[in-house]
């Protein structure tokens, strides 16, 4: 695989990423009782906690995507960028 090839990979994961962040986060903010009740049926847990652990949980996926897919895609850019020179 090229690295054109690899960094369309790498953009494409990282907008259908912020993409689902986004949504997640959209159904979060809406909804976020009714997505507590479902889950204090398997787990014994606090609103709190509940909410701490969304936030954690889209936290550590936005920086993830941008770690492993948003930075890397820069950094191909660049590359390809100064090869061209």
């Amino acid at each position: 695989m090229d690295f054109i090839k690899l960094r369309s990979v790498l953009g494409w994961s990282a907008v259908i990423n912020f993409v689902l962040l986004f949504f997640f986060g959209f159904v979060l903010l809406l909804g976020k009782e009714m997505i507590y009740t479902i889950w204090s049926n398997f787990f014994t847990i606090s609103f709190e906690t509940f909410d701490i652990l969304m936030i954690s949980f889209i936290s550590l996926w936005k920086i993830v995507v941008i770690v492993f897919l948003l930075i890397p895609y820069i950094a191909i850019g660049i590359v390809n960028k100064n090869e061209r020179k």
